[in-house]
């Protein structure tokens, strides 16, 4: 009898972030792997099939994190006579007595408390902390997040398997005749600072604006994720307005011509697990800066410049460092290409099918 997988992909976003990028390069590359198996997905059929057309979708209308998915979740699977289950954001059903695979990005709930909320934070202690508990295999992306899971939920390290994330082949260097329209196309100048991602709390991008507001001749500041809004009345207060530019979240196409065209990328993140977009953009040929947290230095290798997380005196000393050099500018970006080149999602895909085997 043909085993049934199920994924969720309740949390999709359009354009995808990096946990959303991850549940889709499982559903539409695992069915080439495993051809014994039927791999059907769990979430919105309208937002699932505009990526993957071919999907077979147990529709679900629940978002995570509410008590109505405890009732939907088990309803969707035993109905459909789901035989293991891959939670791919960090939530699972507590009313299901088959296998469960979970994926845990990150803890940042539990490491910054502060910044989320105390719901959040009882909500990993206890449901997240049962979850991994009763699951037949945890899948996290780094060593970093494999430690943080022991030390914060208190999962032995040995039952979580370390399988990093992949960068798409689509992310590659640009020239600047492919490039040129597209950026003309958003008003962008030739030379330009880039930073992508969200804006939330962790992303820590008002550090960078303070860096940024310390070096009177950088090139534009450009900001690129949903919701940039949030980030206005902090340009406000610095007096940045006419020297940073907002974009909103960008299909990979645009993020292509972003990373390709952009004198630096900076990512001053305080928090992650992974971490794509500074692969993304070192795959581009971007010289890259991260913050020296979380799991950045370990991903990006030793090919990105680094600086103290909460030290915007010494990011704007790294941003004006690559500035004056286009030497320094050169040398990073073939340093980030070769390190992007690991990470593959093929390999990443092999091995979450290798932890489907050994449970089915």
């Amino acid at each position: 009898m043909t085993a049934r997988i199920a994924l969720d992909l309740r949390m999709l976003v359009d354009p995808p972030d990096g946990i959303s990028r991850y549940a889709l390069e499982l559903a539409g590359r695992l069915p080439l792997l495993m051809k014994d198996a039927e791999l059907v997905t769990v979430g919105r059929a309208d937002k699932i099939r505009r990526r993957l057309p071919q999907a077979r979708v147990l529709e679900a209308r629940t978002t995570s994190i509410s008590l109505r998915e405890q009732a939907e979740l088990p309803a969707l699977l035993y109905g459909h006579r789901v035989d293991l289950f891959h939670a791919t954001l960090f939530v699972a059903p507590l009313v299901w007595h088959r296998p469960y695979v979970l994926t845990l990005h990150d803890v940042n709930y539990l490491a910054l408390p502060q910044l989320y909320g105390r719901h959040r934070e009882l909500y990993f202690q206890t449901a997240v902390r049962l979850f991994a508990k009763r699951a037949a295999a945890i899948v996290t992306v780094s060593e970093f997040s494999r430690v943080e899971i022991e030390r914060r939920l208190g999962v032995p390290a040995e039952r979580v398997e370390v399988i990093p994330n992949g960068i798409d082949p689509r992310f590659r260097p640009l020239d600047e005749a492919a490039r040129g329209e597209l950026l003309g196309r958003l008003g962008l100048p030739r030379d330009y600072l880039l930073y992508v991602g969200s804006f939330a709390p962790h992303k820590n991008v008002p550090l960078l604006l303070r860096a940024y507001a310390r070096l009177a001749d950088a090139p534009t500041l450009v900001l690129c994720g949903q919701g940039p809004d949030r980030i206005r009345p902090e340009i406000e207060r610095l007096g940045l307005q006419n020297r940073v530019r907002l974009l909103q979240g960008q299909g990979d196409e645009a993020l292509v011509a972003l990373y390709s065209g952009a004198t630096a990328f900076v990512f001053p993140s305080l928090y992650e697990g992974f971490g794509l977009p500074p692969l993304e953009a070192m795959a581009c040929g971007a010289p890259t800066i991260v913050s020296d947290a979380g799991s950045l230095p370990e991903v990006t290798g030793g090919a990105a410049l680094t600086f103290p997380v909460h030290d915007d005196a010494a990011l704007a000393e790294q941003i004006q460092a690559l500035l004056d050099s286009p030497q320094k500018r050169t040398e990073l970006a073939a340093a980030g290409r070769r390190r992007a080149e690991k990470f593959r999602w093929e390999a990443c895909v092999e091995q979450v099918a290798g932890v489907y085997r050994r449970l089915l």
